[in-house]
């Protein structure tokens, strides 16, 4: 009987040992921390400045600084590694699908290198101008000015996409071996430049357009005056006709009147040349239709590229 009640607990400390590794293993899955630190390395978290050490845990809301001798190597949960070199400095953002797990990283300055899980797309790291998505890569993005960034991929590829005013965004696939290279003061110019082109084109288009449509007026305008000054023309010459001919039978009227007047009064003669002219017979009648500046395509090697070989040491 003891014999079986040793046994029980010892099979109950071993369970016990082996769900404790787990717990422990899947907790530091789930944690960012800082692996390596050489020379100096600052976090600023809210209004605090921290000098972290190993197995230092970085949050979301970091921002991570290296000085002009600071180098660092970060384990990030889930996506892979990432590698800083002096002068450098990003922001660990919150996203809005995973707030909770470090999946952005936005670059302010310097170069960093990573290698993204095979098994995880998340990852995302983006400059002021553009956004790069890795999926198992090594790779390398530099911000050499607030203009000016780059890309290398050493292995697998990455979606890199341009975020600049006015352009449509498009992802440009950057492949092991090469190296993509934007300069967004060049490429802003290349499509203000289109932009113009475009609208001159279409200011050219509506000139001939309205140029075309005014002559059209003017002639549909011509011919309707013409249409208009003939039928004013024939309703004047049949006014005339039926003008003369009530006139030439108030002409006879009048004459008739005047014999009987004169036989009569002279007084009567007045009066009937007064109603001819008041009768209106002598009235007059009227008628009246991207450019690829600024970002350039290199190759690299992944075995001799002094940049992959100095963040691989």
């Amino acid at each position: 009987m003891l014999c079986v009640v040793a046994r029980l607990r010892v099979r109950i400390i071993i369970l016990a040992f082996f769900a404790l590794i787990q717990l422990v293993s899947a907790d530091q899955k789930d944690t960012s921390s800082f692996q390596f630190i050489s020379g100096q390395v600052s976090i600023i978290r809210g209004d605090k400045v921290i000098q972290p050490e190993s197995g230092t845990e970085l949050l979301i809301g970091d921002e991570v600084r290296t000085g002009p001798d600071g180098y660092a190597k970060i384990i990030l949960a889930w996506s892979g590694i990432i590698k800083v070199r002096p002068d450098t400095s990003f922001i660990i953002p919150e996203t809005s699908n995973q707030p909770q797990r470090i999946s952005f990283i936005r670059m302010l300055k310097g170069i960093l290198w990573a290698r993204a899980r095979k098994d995880d797309d998340s990852l995302r790291i983006s400059t002021s101008h553009a956004i790069c998505g890795v999926r198992g890569t090594e790779f390398i993005v530099a911000v050499e000015s607030d203009s000016v960034c780059r890309l290398k991929v050493a292995e697998g590829e990455v979606a890199f996409v341009p975020v600049v005013e006015g352009m449509v965004p498009k992802a440009l696939m950057v492949r092991a071996g090469q190296q993509i290279r934007l300069d967004v003061m060049k490429l802003a110019g290349a499509v203000e430049e289109q932009m113009e082109g475009a609208a001159n084109k279409a200011a050219d288009g509506l000139l001939r357009m309205g140029s075309d449509a005014e002559e059209q007026l003017l002639d549909v305008g011509q011919k309707v005056e013409e249409k208009l000054m003939e039928w004013g023309e024939k309703a004047e010459a049949n006014l005339v006709r039926i003008g003369r001919k009530i006139g030439d039978k108030a002409m006879s009227m009048a004459e008739k009147a005047e014999n009987r007047a004169r036989t009569i009064m002279p007084s009567v003669l007045d009066e009937a040349l007064a109603a001819s002219l008041d009768e209106g017979l002598y009235d007059t009648w009227h008628t009246c239709d991207f450019s690829s500046a600024g970002i350039t395509f290199s190759a690299v090697s992944a075995l001799q590229d002094p940049e992959f070989q100095e963040f691989r040491q």
